[in-house]
């Protein structure tokens, strides 16, 4: 599979994880539902513990909706070939870093402040990683 799609399959999955959050953080969803994935349902020592927790949010607003439109961002250049430029590929492959440099303080802070394992939340971390790694491999060499 080429790079882009599985860029575009990936910020999909991530997308998705980081919607799932924002509604159970609105509230608009409860995260007890039978119809959810069991990976999805959550208890007090998984992901809906730690959605209400300072680290989950970045000056003040949920960390899953800056989520959310990073992995827009992502999605963009692939689905819209007039955004695939060199400059779009190195903003995003910046931005990755940043991202993933946010995921390993919020994997400590999972591990080692709560005592939590969210694996939804190590899903989307893992998520990151490889479209950092995919980004970077993607970066048009000079010639």
């Amino acid at each position: 599979m080429p790079i882009p799609a599985l860029l575009l399959v990936l910020s999909v999955f991530g997308f998705l994880i980081s919607f799932y959050f924002v509604m159970l953080q609105y509230r608009w969803m409860s995260p007890q539902l039978p119809i959810l994935p069991r990976i999805c349902l959550m208890d007090q020592r998984s992901c809906n513990a730690i959605l209400f927790t300072r680290d989950a949010r970045i000056l003040g607003i949920p960390n899953s909706l800056p989520g959310m439109a990073y992995y827009l961002a992502i999605m963009t250049p692939i689905l819209v070939p007039q955004f695939r430029t060199d400059i779009s590929i190195r903003v995003l492959s910046s931005l990755s870093i940043v991202t993933v440099v946010m995921g390993v303080y919020l994997t400590y802070s999972l591990l080692f402040k709560l005592d939590t394992r969210c694996m939804l939340c190590f899903t989307a971390h893992i998520i990151n990683v490889t479209i950092m790694i995919l980004l970077m491999a993607y970066i048009p060499q000079p010639a």
